[in-house]
């Protein structure tokens, strides 16, 4: 049996700097598949996408980060509300379809980039 596709999206400043340009070497697992993408601040501003971390982990359940200026997880909100998560999928959904690829995004980003 095949496990599940996991999609992972990360809204970056581009070019990659700082801790992003650490993603550089990242490659999807070979054991459990992930569909990593990203996507620049400027274009998950122009689609209004959350200024915050979520997770989705289904249609009904979305969990939204308190992280600090620090990058420090300082809590976690579990949101069942209908209206909430829908708007999240509907975030989602745009900003996947706006997303390339990581390894992509590397392949143009020369060296003196980050």
């Amino acid at each position: 049996m095949r496990p599940p596709l996991w999609p992972v999206l990360s809204v970056i400043v581009c070019p990659p700097v700082g801790p992003w340009s650490e993603l550089r070497g990242i490659r999807p697992s070979r054991v459990w598949p992930e569909d990593i993408r990203v996507i620049a601040r400027a274009e998950a501003e122009r689609l209004e996408l959350p200024d915050y971390d979520l997770w989705l982990f289904d249609s009904r359940t979305l969990v939204r980060m308190h992280i600090d200026e620090s990058d420090t997880t300082i809590g976690v909100e579990l949101i069942n509300d209908p209206d909430r998560v829908l708007a999240a999928c509907r975030a989602r959904d745009a900003a996947t379809a706006a997303a390339r690829p990581t390894v992509e995004v590397w392949a143009h980003t020369t060296s003196r980039d980050h």
